[in-house]
């Protein structure tokens, strides 16, 4: 990951855009505001044709006008109330069925966002169009009947009952296991291409956890604190590089997707000129985004919570459906395998010897534990299920020799994680001939991890 992250405008851009992304106010409001625009452009160029002109499928009366826009108005506003209705449905079934945290699928997902747009755009259209059509005793014997956008009125109609269509037929695909699965795996899969873009590309070489460290000072530092509680969804080293002077160091003493506390140390600052630190502690933390919800801005760790949900609801006791846990932990590895074939977060930048050292960063062995962990551990009992944590763990040790891309902290990390799989399957309550079973399969398949 390199420090050039934009420093802290592009945090706060960043953050606004997310926000954006993840409501279903914004977009739709994007399609009103375009909607007015050009109707504004048809009234005028239908205000600059000659009526004789138009074809006669064009042509029509203002009684029909009026009955034609109220009609679509009163319509469309019914439809905008469906799309709500089913969005609202999914949001419902989807925090039961998996998990709070997995409905930002559903309030980011584009598709939704545009159907809705859409389909309020007609309505708004419309009644545009509407009020500009007089009849001739009206407006001081003016008539004025805009054939061309009461048509364009009609198509909009059109649109928005497909849209309609449309949105039925994607809420009911989006609330398979299968399809939130897999855009959860895909929207992680894009955090982690942008986060992490170089390859390991040394085999057996150490992990960027092994690099040199420096110490820090010998005197205790300036700690300047957390100015609001939250989760921390974005760091800049950028914009803290930039706001000490050269010699001087810093420790970020956070990490993206830790809950900070107000009053809590954000940074540890090292500094010749003491006087300093007051005009520090401002920009030090506008190079921090902190908000009320955990983001997948910077927070990898968040995408695997969000996947690891799935199956944890899958295999808790009221819904007992291990099916969807092999579902997840193939995907789960298919997220494994990105992050541990890729260079991980230094812990230590320097650049025209200034010195941020980064100590929270993850590494190896916290990505498999946070992908594995709490699902191996609802999984006892569950021997097919610990069965698919060692495929998917074989898949990736493989996958990550065939690639050479192999480092010493990544392959200690799956053979722990292997060990404890194993010794769940020994200590588990199911019967001998499942154990002897899973562990046969592991013979079979040549699925050996070394002590």
């Amino acid at each position: 990951m390199s420090w050039r992250d934009g420093g802290g405008l592009a945090i706060r851009i960043r953050a606004l855009v997310d926000r954006f992304r993840n409501s279903l106010f914004g977009v739709p409001v994007l399609w009103i505001v375009a909607t007015i625009v050009v109707s504004r452009l048809i009234i005028e160029l239908d205000s600059s044709v000659d009526p004789s002109s138009l074809p006669p499928i064009i042509v029509t009366t203002v009684d029909s006008a009026r009955a034609i826009l109220s009609a679509i108005a009163s319509g469309t506003i019914t439809a905008a109330s469906v799309v709500f209705s089913l969005t609202l449905v999914a949001i419902q079934l989807s925090s039961s069925a998996y998990s709070s945290r997995v409905l930002r699928i559903f309030l980011r997902d584009p598709f939704q966002q545009n159907m809705i747009g859409l389909v309020l755009s007609a309505f708004v259209f419309s009644v545009l169009v509407l009020r500009e059509v007089r009849g001739p005793v009206e407006e001081g014997g003016a008539p004025y009947l805009p054939s061309i956008a009461v048509a364009v009125a009609i198509v909009f109609t059109l649109a928005a009952l497909l849209a309609l269509l449309a949105s039925i037929n994607h809420t009911a695909q989006q609330l398979r296991v299968s399809t939130v699965s897999r855009e959860l795996t895909r929207q992680v899969l894009g955090v982690v291409k942008e986060r992490y873009r170089e390859p390991a590309v040394i085999p057996g070489a150490d992990s960027p956890d092994d690099q040199f460290v420096p110490s820090v000072p010998a005197s205790p530092g300036a700690v300047i604190t957390v100015g609001q509680s939250g989760w921390v969804q974005q760091i800049s080293l950028q914009a803290l590089l930039e706001t000490i002077e050269p010699h001087d160091a810093l420790r970020i003493e956070v990490a993206a997707g830790m809950y900070v506390y107000a009053g809590a140390p954000l940074v540890t600052v090292w500094t010749a000129n003491a006087d300093a630190i007051s005009s520090l502690e401002r920009r030090v933390r506008d190079a921090f985004g902190i908000g009320d919800q955990r983001t997948l801005q910077q927070d990898v760790g968040f995408g695997l919570v969000m996947l690891e949900d799935i199956a944890l609801k899958a295999l808790s006791p009221g819904v007992n459906d291990p099916n969807t846990a092999h579902t997840v932990i193939a995907q789960m590895g298919e997220l494994v395998l990105e992050i541990l074939s890729r260079k991980l977060p230094q812990r230590f930048v320097a650049v025209d010897d200034r010195r941020v050292l980064v100590p929270f960063q993850l590494t190896h062995d916290d990505v498999v534990r946070q992908a594995f962990d709490q699902i191996r551990a609802c999984a006892r009992g569950l021997p097919t299920v610990l069965e698919s944590i060692l495929v998917a763990l074989q898949v990736v040790r493989t996958e990550l020799e065939r690639r050479g891309l192999t480092t010493d902290r990544a392959m200690a990390a799956l053979r722990d994680q292997a060990a404890a799989v194993i010794a769940e399957v020994e200590l588990s309550g199911a019967i001998e001939a499942d154990k002897a079973r899973v562990l046969a399969h592991l013979d079979r398949a040549g699925w050996r991890f070394e002590a």
